[in-house]
């Protein structure tokens, strides 16, 4: 059978991330597809690989080209496609196992030019996590929507996380330029062109950064770089101005001082001395295309910087830069700012003035809760050193309700019980944040607390369930007029058992689109959720921590209702997976799978 799915993976000295993104794309739960590997010259051990792929599954073709960098790889992988549909997939990079499927089926139900998704990002140093940049413009599932709608999908500047129309892709004539920095030029055109595109909120990819000068991002401060950079912007620029709206465009002028102008100053401090006079060119070359009307979305310090690139006071660009760089100092002062930096002088010097604020910030950490059917008591730590705690008096707020307060000096601070009438509680509406306050003489300090899913209390009140909750990092309670609980779990014969505060009804284990989730009968208040099948058909959406997390919620003639965990979670080994029943930070009950530990 013919493939319906191209997906091209250009490949250069990536041997160490190669196999991983070739095994993530093979494991698809779509399988009518070719990947045409690209070998750009590649130097090392790629080439090898990518030959034991080919041998092993016949999807997977190697194609050769002397090195000319990843926009010509790419196009070389375009002109020997054989699929409908076009996707570009970097050689370091992990695809989640669903992609395909939900790229595909969302552009089949559309007919939409191309759809694009949610992604991850791998950090070196942190774990992996969302990518906030694409966070708001891909927030839910659309299809035949656009940039004029979703103007924020500006943002949408990378080749990877998109299934292209081939129909599309050839009547526009579009190419990758050989050049780095490629992808925004083409997105934005491209978005700005599509009749309609696809936004998908599930991340299906894994963009993994890697050390200094591994990766094209990464050798960013170049010089050679930092002239891709500049020529990339030059051509984003041209085609925003020629088919953009003013909202749109604004977007992308800003965003321009923000990410562009930001990484060619970071050159300035890096960047060889004998490249700087250059750079210094490039940089006014990247602002002067710029509209000075266009960049007031950009940082405050970013745009003080482009400013003075204006009036080409590079002395003041540098000492931003070196600030950046925790090498110097920004003007602070409403003078220095003058001195240094005159023409920002009017209306940003408010912005860089020291301020003294008399209440400092100090969040504090739940560590237990009791509930009664009267009475809610929280029991939070403040970290504060010892002469602070013993002279300290402590106040608590959930809402506007306020606390009785007992206090106690420990090694760590204060500990202190904040307690509530359930009543008040279950009268207020909405999100009542619990907050913290601590006077000890002049110095007053104020703020949120933390907390973790397992110590989310619940308890039943005037007609209503008062549930503990965590939003934004930040602990509360919200009254609810009805839920359904689980209030107790087992396993029996390699089934989860749930006893549940409903005696009938439909229970579901969400799984991602387009499916619409396993379902286990509720009789007689209890669900018996088979974990071998279940786990058997739900590959990890993680293609990198290999974890899947499953909500369960009861399926109503209104729509879902998410399940609530009141009792104990409960963990157990299937298979070769850890499987385990918990809270989420609105004590909805999740089920998640994940490879074993390692002993």
């Amino acid at each position: 059978m013919d493939p319906l799915i191209s997906a091209i993976v250009p490949f250069y000295n990536v041997e160490e991330f190669f196999d991983p993104c070739l095994s993530s794309i093979a494991r698809q739960t779509y399988d009518r597809f070719e990947v045409l590997m690209v070998d750009d010259g590649s130097p090392d051990n790629s080439r090898a690989i990518a030959q034991r792929w080919a041998e092993r599954d016949s999807r997977f073709k190697i194609i050769t080209q002397e090195n000319r960098g990843l926009g010509a790889a790419r196009n070389t992988g375009t002109a020997n496609a054989a699929g409908d549909y076009l996707m570009y997939i970097d050689s370091d990079d992990l695809v989640a196992p669903r992609a395909f499927e939900q790229l595909l089926r969302s552009l089949e139900q559309s007919g939409s030019d191309f759809a694009a998704a949610h992604i991850w990002r791998l950090p070196l140093t942190r774990p992996i996590e969302p990518s906030s940049a694409h966070a708001e413009p891909f927030g839910e599932r659309r299809q035949r929507t656009s940039i004029r709608e979703i103007p924020l999908l500006m943002r949408d500047r990378m080749a990877w996380n998109k299934l292209w129309r081939r129909s599309f892709w050839e009547a526009g004539e579009f190419f990758w330029p050989e050049m780095k920095f490629e992808d925004f030029p083409v997105t934005i055109r491209a978005h700005l062109e599509a009749a309609a595109v696809d936004t998908l909120p599930d991340p299906i990819y894994v963009w993994r950064e890697r050390p200094v000068g591994q990766s094209i991002s990464g050798q960013g401060k170049e010089l050679g770089n930092v002239r891709d950079r500049v020529e990339a912007a030059r051509m984003v620029l041209d085609t925003v101005d020629a088919l953009a709206t003013r909202e749109v465009r604004e977007l992308v002028h800003s965003h321009l001082v923000d990410v562009d102008l930001r990484e060619v100053m970071g050159s300035m401090v890096v960047g060889a001395d004998a490249d700087q006079p250059e750079i210094d060119r490039l940089t006014r070359c990247l602002v002067t295309r710029i509209d000075p009307s266009l960049v007031r979305l950009a940082r405050p310090e970013l745009r003080l910087a482009y400013r003075a690139a204006l009036e080409n006071d590079m002395a003041t660009v540098r000492a931003i830069a070196g600030k950046r760089a925790g090498l110097g100092n920004l003007p602070r002062t409403k003078g220095e700012l003058a001195r240094r930096a005159p023409h920002a002088l009017a209306e940003r010097a408010g912005s860089y003035a020291a301020k003294v604020s008399p209440v400092r910030a100090r969040a504090a950490k739940l560590v237990d809760r009791r509930t009664a059917a009267d009475r809610l008591v929280f029991r939070i730590l403040l970290p504060v050193d010892k002469r602070l705690a013993e002279r300290g008096k402590v106040t608590g707020e959930l809402g506007a309700l306020e606390a009785q307060v007992h206090q106690a000096v420990v090694a760590d601070g204060l500990l202190c019980d904040l307690a509530f009438d359930t009543l008040d509680v279950a009268t207020t509406h909405g999100f009542q944040q619990l907050t913290v306050r601590l006077t000890a003489g002049p110095v007053r300090l104020e703020g949120h607390v933390t907390a973790t899913p397992d110590l989310l209390a619940g308890v039943h009140r005037a007609g209503y369930w008062v549930q503990g909750m965590v939003r934004h990092g930040r602990f509360g309670v919200e009254r609810k007029r009805r839920v359904v609980l689980a209030d107790d779990a087992r396993v029996e014969a390699g089934n989860l058992v749930l006893r549940l505060s409903v005696p009938t009804g439909t229970l579901v284990v969400e799984q991602p689109w387009p499916s619409t989730g396993v379902e286990c009968q509720v009789v007689d208040h209890h669900a018996v959720i088979p974990l071998a099948v279940l786990i058997g058909n739900d590959p990890p959406d993680n293609p990198h921590t290999l974890i899947a997390s499953r909500r369960l919620c009861l399926r109503t003639i209104t729509g879902d209702e998410p399940i609530r965990l009141s009792g104990d979670g409960i963990r157990v080994q299937v298979a070769d997976r850890d499987v385990e029943l918990l809270r989420s930070d609105d004590a909805s009950a999740f089920l998640t799978h994940r490879p074993l530990p390692a002993s």
